[in-house]
């Protein structure tokens, strides 16, 4: 296509790609070579393998329609020397004019209950993933609401997995949010080294109609989390993760804001106090996983702030603040050293 042409022959020769303000629709994959330098006013970058740098800001990515195995963007370039970089990159599924997932098409009906079998609107599964990275990497927002709707009114749309990160580690998240997703908002899988400053997540508004268990199947490949055992008939954890780190190193985080405000679209789960609004939203998994530091953690709907393994070690109830639950420091050295 004329754009991918157009952004091969900047990188190619150090230029800089300038996309005017505007609606730009894809109806193919849109590869971003290494090297490209591209600014604003939706892609895969790099190939497998491909090593070099990339800088990306200000571009909404997003899809129009059902799209149930579009993954927004797929990075696979590796940089080994200059870091690749995105600021102000967004990812949007749904709730916007000319998104075909707006209050008509996708409202929220949250007294009709969904099972495996239906009635989940297949015209409202909107992504397979928002970014993923893939593994061998190194150095380096779906919507609930119909956004062009007056008052904002809740739809129902579906994305399965948000940031999944699957890297070699050297990766910073500085002031990013992922959120409304149905089985993770951030995953980090078998990557070490990672630093997310001022993150922040909400989990998706449905739950537990449907639960995190479909519509989107669990991937091995993708190492995603299994709440068909989990979820034991709606009594464990039946809502997708809102920040899981499995076999991974050397983590830091320093200020995270996780919330759960609703189940099934209404909100009487946050009071009074009662932090139930799904049982568990970070999870802590696998016997790699260790040098987990976590500073400044806030809570909000969720009666277990922190699960190792699937079992609970920090509640809500023992750490209240003012509107969120607050843990100062956390910080993990092993499996058997916390």
């Amino acid at each position: 296509m004329v754009l991918e042409d157009l952004i091969i022959r900047a990188a190619s020769t150090g230029g800089i790609i300038f996309i005017d303000a505007g609606v730009y629709k894809i109806t193919r994959t849109l590869y971003l070579p290494k090297e490209s330098k591209i600014v604003g006013e939706a892609y895969p970058v790099g190939q497998r393998g491909e090593e070099g740098c990339v800088e990306w800001s200000d571009t909404i990515v997003a899809t129009q329609g059902p799209q149930p195995g579009a993954i927004a963007i797929q990075w696979n370039l590796v940089s080994s020397e200059t870091p690749s970089s995105m600021w102000d990159v967004h990812v949007r599924i749904g709730g916007f004019a000319g998104s075909r997932m707006q209050l008509a098409d996708c409202p929220a009906t949250p007294d009709v209950v969904a099972t495996p079998s239906g009635p989940i609107n297949q015209a409202c599964v909107g992504a397979h993933t928002s970014m993923h990275v893939a593994p061998g990497l190194r150095g380096l927002y779906q919507e609930n609401h119909d956004l062009d709707d007056a008052t904002f009114t809740n739809i129902t749309v579906y994305a399965g997995r948000g940031l999944n990160m699957q890297a070699e580690g050297n990766v910073w998240l500085v002031g990013t949010s992922v959120e409304h997703h149905s089985l993770y908002q951030y995953q980090l899988a078998n990557t070490p080294a990672v630093f997310m400053g001022q993150i922040q997540l909400e989990t998706a508004y449905y739950p537990l109609n449907p639960d995190a268990s479909f519509p989107f199947a669990p991937s091995a490949e993708l190492l995603d989390p299994q709440f068909s055992s989990s979820c034991n008939n709606g009594t464990g954890q039946c809502s997708g993760w809102g920040l899981r780190i499995l076999n991974s190193q050397d983590i830091a985080v320093y200020g995270v804001g996780l919330y759960s405000f609703f189940r099934k679209y209404n909100n009487s789960c946050l009071f009074p106090n009662q932090e139930d609004c799904q049982k568990g939203i970070l999870s802590i998994e696998g016997s790699q996983t260790r040098n987990v530091g976590i500073l400044n953690l806030n809570t909000v709907g969720a009666s277990s702030m922190i699960d190792i393994d699937g079992s609970s070690v920090a509640n809500a109830a023992d750490n209240v603040n003012v509107f969120p639950d607050t843990i100062a420091v956390f910080n993990l050295q092993s499996q058997s050293q916390p």
